[in-house]
């Protein structure tokens, strides 16, 4: 009989296996984004420096104004691909919080981007997929993050009930 209680409950391998596997998924995505956020940002930034002393020679100062915002955004750009690292770092430690701040992240950068440049959205069926796509999987990952914090508080509900529940040594 005892060995029944060393036992993990029926199907508790497969649950641990489902949860690692869509939390790798949820990070996954996350680090995917940031990288690639950054390389294309870093890329754009690139290309400003290497215009900048064609842009300082017109002297214009609608021309500098444009170029100093295109680099501000550039640079917040790579910050924002930072901040998709960090919660693709986080996600097996605080999985809401990490997916939550990352779908919220992204939908700015989609609002930002269709405010700045609406025909950059719907360039191409390849791209909007890829947008859908990644939507899709970070609602995926915020509603899996939700069922698993939920899970994780109720797994904690019965070892703290029993630990209260022990009579003390001295009694």
């Amino acid at each position: 009989m005892s060995e029944m209680k060393d036992r993990p409950a029926f199907g508790a391998g497969v649950l641990k296996n489902i949860e690692a596997r869509e939390l790798g998924q949820a990070r996954t995505l996350l680090l995917v984004i940031g990288v690639l956020n950054i390389i294309v940002q870093g890329l754009m930034y690139s290309e400003l420096a290497k215009q900048e002393q064609a842009i300082r020679a017109l002297g214009s100062p609608q021309a500098l104004a444009l170029f100093d915002k295109l680099r501000t955004l550039t640079m917040a750009g790579i910050l924002v691909g930072g901040i998709f690292i960090a919660c693709g770092i986080a996600v097996y430690r605080k999985p809401l919080l990490a997916t939550i701040t990352g779908l919220g992240l992204y939908v700015v950068m989609l609002v930002v981007q269709a405010m700045l440049d609406p025909t950059t959205l719907l360039a191409g069926v390849f791209g909007t997929g890829i947008r859908i796509a990644i939507l899709i999987g970070l609602v995926s990952a915020v509603q899996f993050a939700r069922i698993f914090e939920r899970n994780q508080r109720l797994r904690e509900i019965p070892q703290a009930a029993v630990v209260s529940s022990q009579k003390p040594d001295g009694a």
